[in-house]
This record gives C-alpha cells, sequence and structure tokens, in this order.
C-alpha cells in the first residue's frame, strides 16, 4: 500500500520541500484507486519524508519508518536495534543525532534505491519518485541488454544511472558531520553443516514454526492469505494451526485464469478445499478479466511496476482484483514466497534461466540483435558468479537467496505495494540461514521442507497443473501482436533503443510468426552467421542455444522505450 521516499539535506531544506514531496506522493497513486487512499508528508529541518498510500500498516516512529514486519526479538525496538538483530520482511528509514540509516532485509524483499552527491541524500521504495524529486532523469543504458535478455533490470541497476539499490542483508549508514556513506553487508555464506537429518529437519520446522508465530502480532482483519494448492502458502497455514491457532477472521484469496477455477487438480479447487478445512473465508480473484484495450492494461503495470519486470501475464485484470482489495477491509497480503530450493540443474545456463538472469549470451540470436550494447558489461558479478567447486545445486540456490529474491520476487511485489501491504514469512533470515546449511539433495525441489509439510497428513493433494498461460502464447495473440507491432513503429522506441537496435528487433518481431519464423531460421542472414559460427568452438556452442522468442523480445523492448519516455518527461499518464 505505501511508497515513500525519505530526503536528508547537508543543510536545512527549501521552504518549496513539501510541495515537492506532496506531487511525489500523488504522482505514485494509480488513476483508479478512490479518494481514500492517505499521504503523509513531514518536514523538519533537514528531513523531508512523504510516503503515498499511508495506513495503519505502515510504522513510524518520531523520525523513523517501518515499512513490512519485523519478527523475532526486534519487532518492538527496530528503531533502535542492531542490524543483526532485526529479522523479518521489511525496509527501515532511521534518524540518529549523528547519522541516517536504511536498512534492508536478508534478502531485500522490500527495495530501498538512493540518490547521494554534496548536498542531499534521496531514498525511496521508488525509482520514479527519486527520478520527480530530482526533475530530470539520466537513463542508464547497461539495463538493455538486461531487460531483453532477462526481463529485469538485473542485480543492481535502475532506470536512472544516479540511482543506486541497496544491497541485500545492508545497512547504508550517512555520517551527518563529514557527509560521507558507509555500508555494511553481512553474508551468511552457504556452507553445508555436518547435522544428521533428522537434526537438520528440526532445526528447519523449528525455525518456520518461529516466524508463523510471531505473525500473532497481526490484525488478521486487515491481512489475507494469498492460497494456493502448494506446498509454500500451504505450510503458512499448516504451521498457523500448529502455533497459534487459524484466526477465523484471516481471509485467503486465489487467483485463477477465468472460468477454470473449479478444475480439477488446480490451484483454485485445492486452496478452497484448504481454507474450507481451517474454517476461513476464501475468495477467486480472476486475473485476466479486464474490458480494456491492451495498451492500457501494460501502461498500468508499467505505472505500478515502474516497469523491473516483464511478468505481465498475471495482472490481465488491469490492476482491477488489487483495486478491490485496497477499497476493502484487506491492506496487506500474506505470502508464501520462499527459499528452501528449487529443481535440479544440469548446466550452467540451466541455473541462470531457474532464476531468472539469464544474459544475452545465453541466446543465440540476442548478441547479433544488441550489437554494440552486447559489451555494456552485462556479467554477473563476482560475487553472484559460480564459485570454484561449488556445485551447479548451490549455485542454483545462492542466486535464488542473492539475485531472483531481491531482483524479481522484490520487482512483482512492487506491482502490489500501491494496493496494499505484502509480507512473505517463510523469507525470514533464520529460516534462509538454516537452508544455507543443507545438502543439495535436501534442497533439490525443495525436497527436506516438502517433508515437513507433508507430515502434517492433510488429507488435500497438491495441485497437479496450472492454469495460466505463457507469456509468449499470450504475446502471440493478435490483439498483442498488434500492439506490439504498432508500438515498434513510434519514434519514442528509437529514442530510446537507437535506429539499428530498434530495426533489429522489429525483423526479429516480424520473423517471429508463421513463414516467416522459417525464413528467419533458414535465411541468407541465417545461413551467413552458421557458417560463421561453425568455425569456433564460441560459435558451435551459440548455436546450441535457443533462441529468444521475437515477440517477447518486442515486449521487453517496448517496456525499455517506455520507461525511458516516461521517466525522461514524467509522462505516466493512461
Amino acid at each position: 500500500m505505501a511508497k515513500l521516499i525519505y530526503v536528508v539535506g547537508r543543510n536545512a531544506l527549501g521552504k518549496d520541500t513539501v510541495g515537492r514531496l506532496e506531487a511525489v506522493a500523488d504522482a505514485l497513486t494509480p488513476d483508479h484507486i478512490a479518494s481514500t487512499s492517505q499521504t503523509l508528508v513531514q518536514v523538519e529541518g533537514k528531513l523531508g519524508l512523504a510516503i503515498s498510500g499511508f495506513s495503519p500498516l505502515v510504522t513510524v516512529q518520531a523520525r523513523n519508518v517501518l515499512l513490512g514486519l519485523v519478527l523475532d526479538a526486534a519487532k518492538d525496538n527496530w528503531s533502535t536495534a542492531e542490524h543483526a538483530a532485526i529479522d523479518g520482511n521489511y525496509a527501515i528509514f532511521r534518524d540518529f543525532p549523528e547519522a541516517f540509516e536504511l536498512l534492508s532485509d536478508c534478502v531485500a524483499s522490500r527495495t530501498i534505491w538512493y540518490y547521494f552527491d554534496d548536498d542531499v541524500l534521496i531514498a525511496s521504495t521508488s525509482q520514479r519518485a527519486i527520478v520527480k524529486y530530482l526533475g530530470n532523469f539520466v537513463f542508464d543504458a547497461r539495463v538493455i541488454p538486461w531487460v531483453l535478455s532477462s526481463g529485469s533490470l538485473g542485480p543492481e541497476l535502475s532506470w536512472d544511472a544516479r540511482v543506486k539499490k541497496v544491497p541485500n542483508n545492508t545497512r547504508l549508514s550517512l555520517d551527518k558531520s563529514g557527509w560521507r556513506l558507509s555500508r555494511d553487508t553481512r553474508k551468511t555464506p552457504f556452507r553445508l553443516n555436518d547435522a544428521n537429518p533428522s537434526d537438520q529437519k528440526d532445526a528447519l520446522r523449528k525455525q518456520i514454526a518461529c516466524s508463523i508465530k510471531d505473525l500473532a502480532a497481526l490484525d488478521f482483519e486487515r491481512w489475507a492469505l494469498s492460497l494456493s494448492g502448494g506446498y509454500d502458502s500451504r505450510s503458512i497455514l499448516l504451521f498457523l494451526h500448529q502455533t497459534i491457532g487459524v484466526p477465523t477472521s484471516l481471509k485467503a484469496i486465489t487467483y485463477v485464469m477465468r472460468g477454470r477455477a473449479e478444475e480439477e487438480g488446480t490451484d483454485g479447487k485445492l486452496a478452497q478445499a484448504l481454507a474450507r478445512l481451517f474454517g476461513i473465508e476464501h475468495q477467486y480473484l480472476e486475473k485476466d478479466t479486464a474490458a480494456m484495450p491492451v495498451a492500457r492494461l501494460i501502461d498500468r503495470f508499467l505505472f505500478c511496476g515502474e516497469g523491473r519486470i516483464d511478468h505481465f501475464r498475471g495482472y490481465l485484470d488491469g490492476m482491477e482484483s488489487w483495486r478491490d482489495l485496497h477499497n476493502s477491509a484487506t491492506q496487506g497480503l500474506i505470502r508464501g514466497d520462499m527459499g528452501f530450493g528449487q529443481r535440479h540443474v544440469r548446466t550452467e545456463r540451466e541455473v541462470r534461466g531457474t532464476v531468472g538472469s539469464l544474459l544475452a549470451a545465453d541466446f543465440r540470436n540476442v548478441p547479433r540483435i544488441l550489437g554494440k550494447h552486447a559489451t555494456a558489461g552485462q556479467v554477473l558479478s563476482q560475487e553472484l558468479g559460480r564459485q570454484p567447486d561449488e556445485t551447479l545445486q548451490t549455485w542454483r540456490d545462492r542466486l535464488m537467496h542473492h539475485f531472483r529474491l531481491s531482483s524479481v520476487t522484490a520487482a512483482l511485489a512492487d506491482v502490489k505495494y500501491p494496493y496494499l501491504e505484502q509480507i512473505s514469512p517463510l523469507l525470514s533470515e533464520k529460516i534462509l540461514t538454516v537452508v544455507r546449511t543443507l545438502p543439495d539433495n535436501a534442497r533439490a525441489n525443495k525436497a527436506l521442507f516438502r517433508q515437513i509439510v507433508a507430515e502434517f497428513d492433510v488429507d488435500i493433494p497438491v495441485a497437479s497443473k496450472g492454469t495460466g498461460q505463457s507469456l509468449r502464447r499470450l504475446l502471440r495473440q493478435p490483439e498483442f501482436h498488434t500492439y506490439l507491432r504498432q508500438q515498434l513503429a513510434q519514434p519514442y522506441v528509437e529514442t530510446a533503443l537507437g535506429a539499428d537496435l530498434t530495426k533489429a528487433i522489429l525483423s526479429e518481431f516480424r520473423a517471429g510468426k508463421g513463414f516467416g519464423r522459417l525464413l528467419s531460421l533458414w535465411g541468407l542472414q541465417g545461413m551467413v552467421y552458421s557458417a560463421l559460427d561453425l568455425f569456433s568452438a564460441q560459435g558451435r556452442a551459440r548455436l546450441r542455444s535457443p533462441r529468444l522468442d521475437g515477440h517477447i523480445l518486442a515486449f521487453r523492448a517496448i517496456v525499455v522505450a517506455k520507461m525511458h519516455r516516461n521517466l525522461s518527461n514524467d509522462d505516466f499518464s493512461f
């Protein structure tokens, strides 16, 4: 529900600060939210604060702000506690006489962005808020290969070259007297312990129970559980039942495709059965029911999520269901996001694909399409890269914790924050610390976690099939295909991407359907590239790599171009 901007001046802030902060807060509110949405603005001396969508779920103590949830011992003293003692899902902003601090949780589940120069520190949960407050935009072209290949901004970049991201598990501190920033990042490595499997299971079960028990501090009248038919959200319901009892005021919601809620073996059907078993209200929300033009759907999605992620297919209702939740008594969502492990992988490319960090070089056609942008330094940092003697399975889950949760999962949370709060108790540091001590076979396909959930012996099966459609299939529908074709011809796309890249993307898009696809694969250009590639090992490897679909490439290019245009002009009208 809330997005925040905090301004710290080296000297007293100007008289226009209140008006500037009010304008920023107003600009972050979606067009279809009722006037009941609240804004908090405070300016005093060298400090200015604005919270768009302020609600009782946002904690403000003096000039300290907590967005999210603090678990365990520090829940009552988060504004003064040592960072290492604060567990939960949060973005924390703290002011002291000599310092100002930004604190992220162990996976940066709620992203904090910041800008710093000789006169001011601006910190926000919104990139756009910082750009709007500054009054100008400096595009960072390094995001282009990241967005085109992975659909995200990558591990650390923002749209504006001056705006930085606070890493996970970090305290960023401003020394007010010396006007210097320092950064303290705490690291919990993946390090196998020698405990026997039974003790490992007990340790993981104990920490899950502790985190779920801490939810007792919530006012469940204001919170809903996002419930599916899988293991993750089910575990929250089961551990609630075991620790504090399932509150009768808790409501469960399940997102389904239109007309498919009652299909056997799907999330909708099984989530309803779970809710009925524990005696709580359950509601279906259809996510593909919007009666509005494609352009409006996409523009609203980009407005809410600021273009950080391309996972558009989950928001085909035009954010109407989120608006409805916002206008109801529900102000927060409990989710089952987790880091217990992923599917088995066989190659480094599969690792990157599993966590959403595919590089341009992972595709046969993208380096050629990118041209000069392919040399923009798109690499995983040494810290995120595979370490000597690290198994693929360990690297996969380490990237899950240190890349996907902070760059993909957090970006998806951003889409919802204009409407309601969100917490994911399974991402507590005490749980993930145990996970990082487990052997590969205990993390593969969440094996140990699934054993723990299965021990509850609930006679409701786990969902065996999904009801969604892929982004690729969605974008090939006539109305989306027409939209992409029309947008690629607009001048703003070439302004953002340049003529050569725009032309290459348009060519790939045109070749992405029907007979044109066959010509693209076997046409003259492809034959020349293939012949040249055969003379090098690198070329042969590239030929074995998949092609990035032309429709997905076009959609991602339009995301880049629209964000470039909108941030340049602060034009998010739709």
